[in-house]
């Protein structure tokens, strides 16, 4: 969609664009999270705390999925 630059550090996007990606982020989000960062305008500030939230399950879920995918 070309909207990357909407959740980088000092982007300089238009007000259309931050709100097709907030659109998009909330459309994704699981409902009860939906409701929980309802208030949340910036695009950025929503993409890092999902980030924060979610981030840590590379660490813990792939190399179980990768050990399941070799033993099937």
């Amino acid at each position: 969609m070309g909207l990357g630059d909407t959740i980088k550090n000092d982007n300089k996007v238009s007000s259309q664009n931050n709100v097709k990606i907030m659109i998009f982020l909330r459309r994704h989000l699981y409902e009860e999270f939906m409701i929980e960062y309802l208030t949340i305008k910036d695009p950025l500030i929503l993409w890092q705390i999902l980030k924060e939230r979610y981030d840590h399950q590379k660490t813990v879920i792939l190399p179980k999925a990768r050990y399941n995918w070799i033993h099937l």
